[in-house]
């Protein structure tokens, strides 16, 4: 999805693409994915899930995030972004 979304925004920067085109494939994208994750997510778990739902309730509605340990803020930007872009 971030090399998605790196594509997307060089387009829309070159006019390649249109706002409407954009928001309108992402909403697509957005529904497909739904459409095709939580049905399997929801068999593997054996009760009706949406895990992404799921994490930002733990981590922001229960606040409960910290339980998963915490990091200095600059571990964010030094470490996880470059692993997750690898």
């Amino acid at each position: 999805l971030l090399l998605l979304f790196t594509v997307g925004l060089a387009m829309l920067l070159r006019r390649q693409l249109s706002i409407v085109q954009a928001i309108t494939t992402g909403v697509r994208t957005g529904v497909v994915s739904l459409l095709l994750t939580v049905p399997l997510d929801s068999l593997l778990w054996r009760r009706p899930i949406w895990p992404e739902f799921e994490v930002w309730w733990f981590n922001t509605v229960d606040n409960r995030s910290s339980e998963w340990g915490t990091q200095k803020w600059h571990w964010y930007f030094s470490k996880a972004l470059p692993k997750g872009m690898l």
